[in-house]
């Protein structure tokens, strides 16, 4: 739609890029985690019990998320890419809020600890 009736063929490239790699992000996560579980069911690797808090989640998601939005930010600006731009900012939007629901639970934990 953009590019026969804006005549922005930028702005769909741009669109598409926030869309996809967004994703991917997501799809790179999922599939580290994947990986993780099957390592760990395997034995040797880990000891004990491990368990993460909602917060920490979030915050490492936020990180993660960043890092793989910067990437695309340079690939973006090496390349003058739209699609990488598009994706690149759309990372760094989701990876703020995580960074911001992290903060929300870690108060939320911090209180429900006092109480």
């Amino acid at each position: 739609m953009s590019v026969p009736n804006l005549g922005v063929p930028a702005l769909f490239l741009l669109c598409m890029g926030a869309l996809l790699l967004r994703e991917a992000a997501i799809l790179l996560r999922h599939g580290r985690n994947i990986a993780m579980a099957i390592a760990c069911r395997e034995g040797g690797g880990i000891q004990g019990s491990l368990s993460y808090t909602r917060w920490f989640s979030l915050k490492m998601s936020a990180v993660e998320i960043a890092v793989f939005g910067l990437f695309c930010l340079i690939v973006a600006v090496a390349g003058e890419s739209w699609f990488f731009l598009g994706g690149g900012l759309a990372c760094l939007i989701l990876a703020y809020n995580h960074w911001r629901m992290s903060q929300k639970a870690r108060k939320s934990s911090l209180a429900a600890q006092r109480a």
